[in-house]
Parts: structure tokens; sequence; C-alpha cells
């Protein structure tokens, strides 16, 4: 959801939004730094040749969770 909240190409789309997911605590500032976390996840997740984005649907919740790289603030 934060995504949303910073991302320039979801500007004027929300009226307002809540965060109960606490996914904001370690939003990332940057798309470069963003794309960085993402690769760090996948990696993590053993998702790093061919479909990766076929890989990490394939994953459980849990298995995400586990392998979250972000610390938060």
């Amino acid at each position: 959801m934060c995504a949303h909240l910073i991302s320039d190409r979801t500007d004027g789309l929300f009226q307002a939004a809540i965060d109960q997911s606490g996914l904001c605590d370690g939003a990332v500032e940057t798309m470069a730094a963003g794309d960085t976390q993402g690769l760090a996840l996948a990696t993590e997740l053993g998702c790093t040749g061919g479909d990766v984005l076929a890989c990490l649907r394939g994953k459980s919740p849990e298995e995400i969770e586990a392998a979250e790289p972000m610390t938060g603030p």
C-alpha cells in the first residue's frame, strides 16, 4: 500500500488511505531503494532466474514474511 502513497504513477487516484498493515514502517524514499529491496527479497526467496514474478507468486505469505528484508525505522 505504501507504494501507492508515494508513487507518482498513482498520484490523484486515491482521495484517502488508511495504513493498517504496518508496511509503511519500512517505506523506501526512492524508486531505486525500492528496487533494491525488491531484488533482495526475490534473492532471499530463491527467485533469481527465469520468471521471477511467477516464483514470487508461488511463495506463501509465511515465506515472504520470513524473508522480508525491510527492517523498519
